[in-house]
């Protein structure tokens, strides 16, 4: 009654008491005592507890609102449920990393197809193995290395494209066979045809990203051609 009446005439504030427990990025916290009381079948759990838990069995709430809070990346409902925490989580680079990986990864594929030089020799004596392992090797090196601009599934668009899937097809094609015939048939002749077509699809794919690139190739080859 005296606490009603101070309250009434400003004299005294209602009392504050400590929340037992906070909510934390759209779940409640549950303290200590909560959760003794869960495990004796004292207390229900609430329906976000009972939903997350059926979304992700493997993780318990807690576990759950601790990955939550280290990893506020996560894509959301609007429940603010984080969708399949662990697979969902996407992986991203900032610019520099990004260019950084592309140029470390194309230098690499690059010098190791300049390297392949020093097995013409080999190649020459009909020893075309090593030649053909550097060649090729560098040139997928290489030709992963765009991933890191433009992102791998972009670049499987990109090589998918109407104008572009069936050199894509033959250079991905000659690089296989080179390495088989490397490995397997271990035959000089063999294997130096498809270095050939493998050089080939390579300039006939990559002419296929400059514009007119393959317009030039063809009218330099029937120029060569009526020249001979």
């Amino acid at each position: 009654m005296l606490q009603q009446i101070k309250a009434t005439f400003g004299t005294s504030s209602e009392p504050t008491h400590m929340p037992r427990a906070a909510e934390v990025g759209g779940f409640r916290q549950t303290t200590a005592l909560d959760r003794v009381k869960q495990r004796l079948g004292l207390q229900e759990k609430s329906e976000l507890q009972e939903l997350q838990e059926s979304m992700c069995p493997a993780l318990t709430y807690e576990q759950v609102c601790a990955l939550q809070h280290s990893h506020a990346a996560w894509p959301r409902t609007s429940l603010s449920l984080p969708l399949i925490p662990i697979l969902a989580r996407r992986v991203t680079a900032t610019r520099p990393q990004r260019f950084w990986g592309f140029a470390a990864c194309f230098c690499a594929g690059v010098l190791l197809s300049i390297t392949s030089m020093f097995s013409f020799t080999k190649l020459v004596l009909g020893q075309p193995r090593d030649f053909a392992i550097k060649y090729t090797l560098g040139n997928i090196i290489a030709i992963c290395s765009t991933a890191f601009i433009i992102g791998p599934m972009r670049q499987v668009k990109n090589m998918s494209a109407s104008h572009r899937w069936l050199a894509a097809l033959l250079y991905l094609g000659a690089m296989v066979l080179t390495l088989v015939s490397a490995f397997y048939v271990q035959n000089a002749f063999v294997t130096l045809l498809c270095i050939l077509a493998q050089f080939c699809a390579m300039v006939w794919y990559v002419a296929s990203y400059i514009p007119f690139g393959r317009r030039m190739i063809a009218k330099f080859c029937d120029t060569a051609l009526e020249s001979g």
